[in-house]
């Protein structure tokens, strides 16, 4: 018969995956709308038929990935029950992460090197990261805007109380969705590299 300890290492073993799930989910998001971006500049004022029926395919792709009842919402929500049976029962646990192999400086350095050219204010630009935990191997990529991680990031404020009605502008920046990512994955220390200035908005990170 299983032990309380062996449900805990299963349930942990789930929630990794899970968490590797919804961040793959993320980066199919992004890379959707980057094509999506992509097709309607090369297609703009074209009437093509199939050009017209990719746009609409990406647009499926995305809305499916981010809406309330899409797919990163669900496997959220599981997730959040896992995490708060684990920690009812006294079956959390924290990993120390490996020491880095480098400085955080040259880490840094050389993810700024990475970047797109800084973001103009006013432009419309997207905010381009790279962050990366201690002892991580690769640093991840991480842009702004509406897609699957601000939607996700306001259902966290909702679960917070947030004591406004609707979602602040806030919910697209890069610092608050990878507060969010940190916040699922349990990651407690991240460094992260963008090409703009920090947000300074009343709740801006």
């Amino acid at each position: 018969m299983a032990s309380l300890g062996d449900v805990g290492d299963a349930l942990r073993r789930v929630l990794h995956t899970i968490d590797q799930s919804i961040t793959a989910h993320h980066e199919a998001s992004e890379l959707a709308e980057h094509a999506l971006e992509l097709l309607r500049a090369v297609g703009s004022g074209s009437s093509q038929a199939d050009v017209e029926q990719a746009c609409s395919w990406f647009t499926r792709v995305i809305e499916g990935i981010s809406e309330p009842e899409g797919q990163v919402s669900t496997l959220a929500t599981i997730a959040d029950e896992i995490r708060s049976y684990l920690h009812r029962h006294g079956l959390a646990q924290e990993v120390s992460p490996p020491q880095p192999s480098q400085s955080t400086a040259e880490q840094v350095e050389a993810l700024r090197r990475q970047l797109p050219p800084p973001v103009q204010a006013g432009s419309g630009q997207k905010t381009h990261g790279r962050w990366f935990t201690p002892g991580s191997v690769e640093p991840r990529s991480i842009v702004s805007g509406e897609d699957a991680e601000s939607a996700e990031v306001w259902r966290v404020l909702q679960e917070t109380r947030f004591p406004e009605k609707g979602p602040p502008l806030t919910i697209t920046h890069v610092e608050t969705k990878l507060a969010v990512r940190m916040r699922r994955e349990n990651v407690r220390h991240a460094s992260v590299v963008i090409n703009y200035t920090p947000c300074r908005m009343k709740v801006g990170l």
